[in-house]
């Protein structure tokens, strides 16, 4: 048995979050927690099981075993006030064409009983956030995708909920489409807790303070982002203002595994900690060189996603 309802202290909390359609179980075992003011990216291949945990999480399927609390309060058991502490931008969005983006958002305020001069306010400032003032009076059908799912965002936000789910939402878009979208993520974003969904990793990294990695409906690892981008055994660029003696004559210094020289002056290097990194620049120092610049070579989210998965993303 879970906890008591209205305890947790995470805004999202799930635990052994099972779900089975006949014999295929999409998501198995699945426990996460996301803390306030943390942005956790739920990242896999396609059919990993993202979409169905989101589902769970808003109260869109039930799980078939297992247990998840949106802002403390049981999705299952209390999912009209787990709902109001969230808010929600599915895969797909559905948004009504015939309507301009100033008139959408004040049909999205009568659902939460604003009107009038609070319901304009808000409205002003939410088509602020997602850079969408410009076009509050045009209708939704001549958006591009980008536009409508920024859009989307602000309508999800309209109540000013402390958590947001997003699955998905960079999917289908254009570079600029994708840039304004993180833009509008991290404007709105702050000060909440936010779960985001993607196969689009080169896109989210930048966005996501740690990452659960799934495969096949089960975790993988659950780790910060820059842990899960840091290489390991490190490795190092180094540069000098002379030309450099032949890598060979550098194997020798303790802790340095192997190294390669991409230029007379440049030097990958892979060792066994930070420490063989400064002992190779001291004995290069030694020996007369001038070193300009040493920097670690972290590895991006998307190789680190293929070493963890098999799975190219």
């Amino acid at each position: 048995m879970g906890p008591e309802v209205g305890t947790l202290s995470a805004p999202i909390e799930a635990r052994n979050l099972t779900k089975r359609y006949d014999d295929l179980d999409a998501i198995r075992g699945l426990s996460l927690s996301a803390d306030e003011g943390q942005v956790l990216g739920l990242l896999g291949p396609n059919g990993a099981g993202k979409s169905t945990t989101i589902k769970v999480l808003v109260g869109l399927v039930h799980p078939t075993e297992g247990e998840a609390w949106i802002g403390g309060h049981h999705v299952q058991d209390e999912g009209i006030q787990a709902r109001r502490q969230l808010g929600y931008l599915p895969e797909v969005v559905g948004l009504y064409e015939q309507l301009t983006a100033e008139a959408y958002l004040r049909y999205i305020a009568r659902f939460h009983g604003t009107s009038g001069p609070r319901a304009t306010h808000r409205i002003e400032a939410l088509l602020a956030d997602v850079r969408l003032t410009q076009a509050a009076d045009r209708p939704i059908g001549t958006f591009s995708k980008g536009m409508r799912q920024r859009l989307a965002l602000a309508g999800a936000l309209f109540h000013d909920p402390p958590v947001l789910v997003l699955d998905e939402p960079l999917t289908g878009l254009d570079p600029e489409g994708i840039v304004k979208m993180k833009q509008a993520i991290e404007q709105l974003g702050r000060q909440r807790t936010v779960l985001v969904s993607s196969h689009e990793l080169h896109a989210v990294e930048s966005l996501c303070d740690r990452a659960i990695i799934l495969r096949d409906g089960e975790e993988l690892t659950s780790a910060p982002v820059a842990e899960l981008t840091r290489r390991d055994p490190p490795r190092y660029t180094l540069t000098t203002a002379d030309p450099l003696p032949e890598p060979r004559a550098l194997t020798d210094v303790d802790g340095v595994r192997s190294i390669h020289a991409s230029s007379q002056s440049t030097l990958q290097v892979e060792v066994t900690d930070a420490d063989a990194a400064s002992l190779l620049v001291d004995h290069l120092v030694r020996g007369g060189h001038r070193v300009r610049h040493l920097e670690r070579d972290e590895r991006t989210l998307e190789e680190a996603f293929v070493d963890i998965t098999g799975v190219r993303a």
